[in-house]
């Protein structure tokens, strides 16, 4: 079952998006915030990341940057404020979902990222 961690501060879009993706027969963590989702990557290992940007404690941002040293799964970026061309470019994502989203596209965005091969771990 492929696990897909939730970080998103908004608890109503949380559990919506929660409850789709275990309709969809995915396993789900649903953190708050940023620091919560860096310790749960590094506790659990993702298949993908789904991530709002505008968070308390440690924002999407900062859990890009932070991310890298240790969570190499994709990341889907869920935001109403920004636009993937926005993000700064040494961000890499593997998907963007503007808010708000149907919920056809959520699970199409993360079947395509779950599909896309991943690059090897650095040495």
């Amino acid at each position: 079952m492929k696990q897909v961690l939730i970080a998103e501060d908004d608890a109503a879009i949380r559990g919506v998006v929660a409850g789709v993706l275990v309709d969809e027969g995915y396993a789900v963590t649903a953190v708050e915030n940023g620091q919560e989702a860096l310790d749960s990557c590094h506790a659990q290992t993702p298949d993908v990341v789904l991530l709002d940007l505008m968070m308390p404690v440690l924002d999407g941002f900062e859990f890009l940057k932070k991310g890298k040293a240790g969570c190499r799964a994709p990341v889907i970026v869920m935001s109403a404020g920004f636009r993937l061309k926005q993000l700064p470019s040494e961000a890499k994502v593997a998907g963007f979902l503007e808010k708000p989203f149907d919920l056809v596209d959520l699970v199409a965005t993360v079947e395509r990222v779950l599909v896309q091969p991943r690059p090897p771990a650095a040495s």
